[in-house]
């Protein structure tokens, strides 16, 4: 039976039009998910606007690719690297902005805000940086436009932050604890996706030297290292799903590559590099590089928090609210 139109209208940040008939949600696989009668007109808007940004980006940075790939050696060229990881992030973006909403997720909104900055940063680089290649038309509308939606965005998720919180209460109830717990894995969940979104970036700079400055051996680790990333990934988020206290410590004691890998690839492109011969994909190596850092010691203190918060009545919880019976709760 569904649930979602209790309480309709005594809970705040809801559509006001709603009826009491009216399906705010949806049980699916992964828990309680909006339906487009429970977005309030404050979400339609920034989802609108968003998406409308991500989609003016992502063609502008698809046309920036295929005339860069089609002159020959440009593939090695700064732009074109810049062009890839712009790519990917704005993929990231829409995910974020997308499954923010509609699972409210306060965390990814939030990444979101921070992808956005990512994204103006890296148009704004490219464009200011490379002062010795001509700027095209499609360029300046891109900064235009990007400087224009960019702040709509981020005003846009600021304010329906503060409308989340419903799916949460149907989620764990009012308890105090449990939704300390909730939001405790639903950020670490969050930081597992970033942490993907940042290391994708920063082996994409790294490629970029691959012909030149890269050894064998390197190749070899890098090659290893992105099927390695990914299944480590996995099992932090096995571990949470599964409240598993000895699937934790193993991904606990797999994190420790991540951040030497990182470290070791900016201390030796530091020394390979004269001053002088810096370029723009180099100085995003240490700024990736770094932040990547960062997010791990974040990531790996929220493992540290729903590690000690395991089995105190939130996966039961979540279970009993959807009907899982024993199956794992898929947390996304």
């Amino acid at each position: 039976m569904d649930d979602s139109s209790d309480e309709n209208s005594s809970y705040p940040g809801l559509p006001s039009q709603v009826t009491e008939n009216t399906p705010l949600y949806k049980i699916t696989s992964v828990g309680r998910v909006k339906t487009f009668h429970g977005l309030t007109r404050s979400e339609i808007v920034y989802l609108i606007i968003s998406l409308l940004n991500m989609l003016i980006t992502l063609g502008f940075t698809i046309q920036r690719l295929v005339i860069t790939s089609d002159a020959v050696g440009n593939e090695q060229s700064p732009k074109f690297t810049l062009a890839v990881v712009l790519l990917l992030n704005s993929i990231f973006c829409c995910y974020y902005c997308v499954h923010g909403v509609f699972r409210e997720r306060i965390f990814e909104t939030i990444a979101y805000i921070c992808a956005i900055g990512v994204l103006l940063a890296y148009i704004i680089v490219q464009y200011t940086t490379l002062a010795g290649e001509k700027h095209t038309l499609i360029d300046t509308i891109q900064l235009i436009l990007i400087c224009i939606l960019g702040p709509l965005n981020v005003f846009g998720a600021s304010m329906v932050i503060h409308e989340f919180g419903y799916l949460e209460f149907r989620e764990v109830g009012a308890s105090v604890t449990l939704q300390k717990i909730y939001r405790f894995v639903s950020m670490f969940i969050t930081l597992l996706k970033f942490d993907l979104q940042v290391t994708a970036s920063f082996l994409i700079f790294i490629l970029h030297e691959g012909t030149s400055h890269v050894t064998r051996p390197e190749v070899i680790t890098l090659a290893l290292g992105i099927p390695y990333c990914l299944v480590w990934l996995t099992i932090g988020w096995f571990s949470v799903s599964r409240e598993n206290r000895c699937v934790a410590w193993m991904f606990i004691v797999m994190s420790v590559a991540q951040p030497t890998y990182m470290i070791y690839r900016i201390i030796m492109t530091a020394t390979k590099y004269h001053i002088n011969d810096i370029n723009i994909t180099v100085y995003c190596v240490y700024l990736v590089g770094g932040v990547g850092v960062l997010v791990w010691i974040f990531m790996m203190t929220m493992m540290i928090l729903v590690y000690r918060n395991f089995n105190r009545g939130l996966l039961e919880q979540l279970r009993q609210s959807v009907n899982y019976g024993e199956r794992s709760v898929v947390y996304t």
